[in-house]
């Protein structure tokens, strides 16, 4: 992932956080805590599917750099 896919998910996330930081103003509300408990594990999940996908992406970037990196001081 580039620099500016990363700081778009880095926003995300702190959004996510401060969504989970704020839910105890939502508790007094069964059925909308139920929905927004759903909600935020669903965001999570995915954030998380997102950044395993980030970290793989960068280690696969990693050594295609360094494979170039090599061929061209063999050349």
């Amino acid at each position: 992932m580039n620099n500016k896919d990363k700081e778009y998910f880095s926003e995300l996330k702190t959004s996510m956080n401060l969504l989970d930081v704020n839910w105890k103003a939502l508790e007094s509300n069964p059925p909308c805590k139920r929905n927004i408990t759903e909600m935020i594990e669903y965001m999570k999940t995915s954030f998380n599917k997102w950044e395993n996908q980030i970290k793989g992406d960068d280690k696969r970037y990693l050594k295609v750099r360094e494979y170039a990196k090599k061929k061209k001081e063999q050349n």
